[in-house]
């Protein structure tokens, strides 16, 4: 196992990197990144991502707006015979609270995989710059 203080050291210092670290050798694994691309990939994410919050179009809370289902209770409790109807309501209005609390996981989530393709990219960056002392481009 790699001594984690050898990985990882103050800033100060920079990163040095264990020769037989699996990432000095890309051809080795056959895998290959670019910090440049998973940053436009974070960028064009988190564009795409102002469309779950706020007040716009197709956001949580637009959602919860659209779909409150007050005037259909209020309809409903005028019918005074139909206690079909009250149960008919309450189980709609569970649906979608649950509808919009899954909806708001969602998007808090697809909020914190961004931050990890950002950090990624940071840590690439980090360490393009301990091996070749240059930044990806």
């Amino acid at each position: 196992m790699s001594d984690p203080d050898k990985l990882s050291p103050p800033p100060a210092q920079g990163w040095r990197l264990e020769s037989d670290w699996a990432g000095l050798d890309p051809d080795r694994e056959g895998v290959t990144y670019s910090a440049s691309k998973l940053k436009k990939l974070a960028e064009q994410l988190t564009d795409e991502f102002a469309k779950f919050v706020g007040d716009k179009p197709g956001s949580v809370n637009d959602l919860d707006m659209k779909a409150n289902l007050l005037g259909l209770k209020m309809a409903v409790e005028q019918i005074k015979r139909w206690e079909g109807g009250q149960t008919f309501v309450a189980t709609v209005q569970n649906g979608h609270k649950e509808f919009t609390e899954a909806y708001r996981e969602i998007a808090e989530k697809t909020r914190i995989a961004i931050e990890l393709i950002n950090a990624g990219a940071g840590n690439y960056e980090r360490v393009d710059i301990a091996n070749v002392g240059t930044k990806d481009v």
